[in-house]
C-alpha cells in the first residue's frame, strides 16, 4: 500500500514537560477549565494539545490523551457554532483574535489525529488495527473538513495541503476496506459514523460554491448533510458515470471533486472515483416542494431558528450545485495587458467622485486620471494599484503581480479595474469581487475576480426608521444595465449590514434624494452586499407613531431566490 504523506509537527525534546501526560490528571485539568470564559480557555487548550503533538510517546498513550482533548473540543464547538449560525446575518461571532485561536485549535486537533493515523499504521501488533485506524482516519478527516469550513466562514484561502490529505486519507481507508466501518463510540456526537460519510460531506460543501454563501450558511449546510449526506454515493465503477449528478474525484490529486462534463478522461485510472448525487438531489427536490407548498422545513435538517426563506435558499443552492452544474459558461482566454485596480467600496467611490483641484477644466472625476494621480489620491489606503491581466472570460478575470499582497486583500472584497489601450487608461471602470486568492513572497500574488457587469455610479445611502435617520450617510454604488433574475432594474452595492428586506433607505443620486426600500439581496460578502430597491413616496408619520419604526405595508420577502453561482 502506498505510504501516506501527511503534514504534522516534528517531535521536540522537552515538550512533554509542558503538558500533563497522565490521563486522569489531564482529564481533571480539562474539566476544571473556565468554560464560561472561552477567551481564556481556548488558548490554553490549544497550547496544551500543541505541546502534546510535539511530544514523543506511544500510539496507545497518544490515543488515550487525544480522546480527552476531542471531547473538550466538542464542548468548545457547541459554544461557538450555534452562535455562528443563529446570530443576525452579517454580525461577527467573535473578534479576529478569538477566531484565530479557534482555528489554531482545530488545526492542532487535525495534527493530533494525523499523527495517530501514522502511529497506528507503523505499529507492530498481533491484534487487529482496523477499528483504531478507522477511528483515527475518520477524526483526521473530520478536523480537516472543519478547517475547510472555518476558511469558508472567514472567506480566506484554503491551505493547499487540505484536499491532498483528505483524498489520501480516504484512498488509504478504502484500500484497507475501512472507509465504511463504524468505529466510533456512541459518545462521539459531532463526527459522522464512517470515513466515507465525513469525506462525502466535505466534498459536497466544497462543491456548493462556499465562497458565495452568507456567513453561517456553511454550518447550516454541514448540519443538514449530517442527516442526508449518506444519500450521495462514491463509486469506483466508470460505468456509473452520468452527465448529471456526477462529480469526478481524483484521489491522487490536491483538488476537490470536479464536475464531469461529457465523459471520463481515463476510465482505467485506479485513482478515479465518482461522487453520485442523484438520490440526494431527488430528496432535496421533494423538500423544496414541501417547503413551497406546505411551509414544512426538512426534519431532521438545519439548526433550530432558520427561517423558511433562508432554508429554501439553501435547499435551492444545494439542488442546483449538486445536480447539473456547469463549471464555466464561457472559456478563458489569455490576455496580456496592464490594469489599474482600486480596492474597496470607499476607494472606488472616492475615485468616481474626485475632482482634481489643479485641473478644473478636465473630466469632473478621476475616471481618466493617470496612475500617478490615482496613487497620490488614494495614498496608503489602496492595495497595489498596478496589476497584470493573466487570462479572462466573459464572467471574470485572473490578475497577478510580483508583490506579495495577500495580506492586504480579502476574498469577497470589491474591486474596480480599468485596462490600458495604446498606453492610455480606459475611462470605463469594471466592478468585480475577489473569488479566490493565493500568493507567497517568491511567486507574488494572483487572484480571480468575478465581474459585476453594468455601468456604475457613485451614490450615497442612509437608513431611515420612521422619520429618523438610523445611520450616517455612507458611500454606495449604483449598478445599472445588467439583467439579473429576470429583472433589469438598477441595484445598489453598499457596505455590509445596510441590507434588510423592506428596510426604508434614503438614496442620494447627484442632487436628488429618493425614498426607497431594500428588496431582494443578490450578493453578500463579509464586506459588501448588493440588492434591488423599490422607490416609494415617504410621508410624515403621525406624531403618535413616530419612533416606533412600524411598517404596516406587507413585506415582500424575496430572499428565497438563490444567489448567483460563481461558475
Amino acid at each position: 500500500m502506498e505510504a501516506l504523506r501527511l503534514t504534522y509537527p516534528t517531535q521536540q525534546q522537552g515538550q512533554h514537560l509542558l503538558v500533563e501526560t497522565r490521563p486522569d490528571a489531564l482529564k481533571r485539568w480539562l474539566e476544571a477549565l473556565p468554560y464560561g470564559d472561552m477567551k481564556r480557555t481556548v488558548p490554553q487548550v490549544a497550547q496544551a494539545i500543541a505541546s502534546l503533538n510535539r511530544s514523543d510517546m506511544s500510539a496507545d498513550k497518544r490515543a488515550e490523551l487525544v480522546e480527552l482533548f476531542d471531547h473538550t473540543y466538542e464542548l468548545i464547538s457547541d459554544y461557538y457554532r450555534p452562535r455562528i449560525v443563529l446570530r443576525p446575518r452579517g454580525q461577527q461571532f467573535a473578534g479576529r483574535a478569538e477566531s484565530d485561536e479557534l482555528q489554531l485549535l482545530t488545526r492542532e486537533m487535525s495534527f493530533a489525529y494525523k499523527m495517530l493515523v501514522m502511529d497506528i499504521i507503523g505499529k507492530r501488533s498481533f491484534w487487529s488495527k482496523d477499528k483504531p485506524l478507522a477511528k483515527a482516519i475518520n477524526l483526521a478527516t473530520h478536523y480537516l473538513s472543519l478547517i475547510l469550513l472555518e476558511h469558508y466562514e472567514t472567506y480566506s484561502p484554503v491551505p493547499v495541503y487540505i484536499w491532498r490529505e483528505l483524498n489520501a486519507l480516504y484512498a488509504h481507508a478504502a484500500k484497507a476496506k475501512l472507509h465504511q466501518l463504524e468505529a466510533l463510540p456512541e459518545n462521539y456526537k459531532h463526527c459522522l459514523a464512517t470515513v466515507e460519510d465525513g469525506y462525502v460531506r466535505a466534498c459536497l460543501v466544497a462543491l456548493a460554491n462556499p465562497y458565495q454563501m452568507d456567513r453561517g450558511e456553511h454550518w447550516e449546510m454541514n448540519k443538514f448533510l449530517a442527516h442526508w449526506g449518506a444519500l450521495a454515493d462514491i463509486s469506483d465503477n466508470p460505468d456509473d458515470f452520468t452527465k448529471r449528478s456526477c462529480f469526478v474525484i481524483d484521489l491522487a490529486s490536491e483538488s476537490k471533486p470536479r464536475y464531469g462534463i461529457n465523459a471520463l478522461e481515463d476510465t482505467e485510472d485506479p485513482n478515479i472515483r465518482l461522487l453520485i448525487t442523484h438520490e440526494l438531489t431527488l430528496k432535496i427536490s421533494q423538500m423544496i416542494e414541501q417547503l413551497e407548498q406546505e411551509r414544512l422545513l426538512p426534519n431532521p435538517g438545519f439548526y433550530p431558528g432558520l427561517s423558511a426563506p433562508e432554508a429554501l435558499n439553501l435547499l435551492q443552492r444545494m439542488s442546483s450545485h449538486w445536480d447539473f452544474r456547469v463549471e464555466r459558461y464561457t472559456p478563458r482566454y489569455p490576455v496580456i495587458n496592464q490594469l489599474d485596480v482600486v480596492w474597496g467600496l470607499q476607494a472606488i467611490h472616492q475615485v468616481l467622485t474626485w475632482q482634481d483641484p489643479l485641473s478644473p477644466n478636465t473630466d469632473p472625476n478621476a475616471r481618466n486620471a493617470d496612475r500617478d494621480v490615482l496613487t497620490r489620491m488614494l495614498g496608503d489606503k489602496n492595495a497595489p494599484l498596478r496589476w497584470d491581466a493573466i487570462n479572462a472570460s466573459d464572467g471574470g478575470i485572473c490578475i497577478g503581480q510580483h508583490q506579495h499582497s495577500v495580506d492586504n486583500l480579502r476574498i469577497g472584497q470589491l474591486a474596480a479595474l480599468r485596462e490600458y489601450i495604446d498606453g492610455r487608461p480606459s475611462p470605463r471602470w469594471q466592478l468585480g469581487i475577489v473569488r479566490w486568492l493565493r500568493g507567497d513572497k517568491r511567486k507574488g500574488t494572483s487572484l480571480g475576480l468575478q465581474f459585476i457587469k453594468g455601468d456604475i455610479q457613485a451614490v450615497m445611502i442612509k437608513a431611515r426608521k420612521g422619520n429618523r435617520i438610523e445611520t450616517s450617510l455612507q458611500p454606495a454604488l449604483l449598478v445599472s444595465g445588467e439583467e439579473m433574475h429576470g429583472l433589469s432594474s438598477p441595484t445598489v452595492v453598499a457596505q455590509r449590514g445596510m441590507y434588510q428586506d423592506g428596510r426604508p433607505l434614503v438614496l442620494t443620486i447627484g442632487v436628488e434624494s429618493l425614498s426607497v426600500r431594500a428588496r431582494m439581496r443578490v450578493e453578500a460578502t463579509p464586506l459588501i452586499e448588493r440588492f434591488f430597491y423599490q422607490v416609494y413616496v415617504h410621508e410624515e408619520e403621525p406624531e403618535a407613531n413616530r419612533g416606533g419604526g412600524g411598517d404596516d405595508e406587507e413585506r415582500i420577502t424575496l430572499d428565497n431566490v438563490p444567489l448567483p453561482g460563481d461558475h
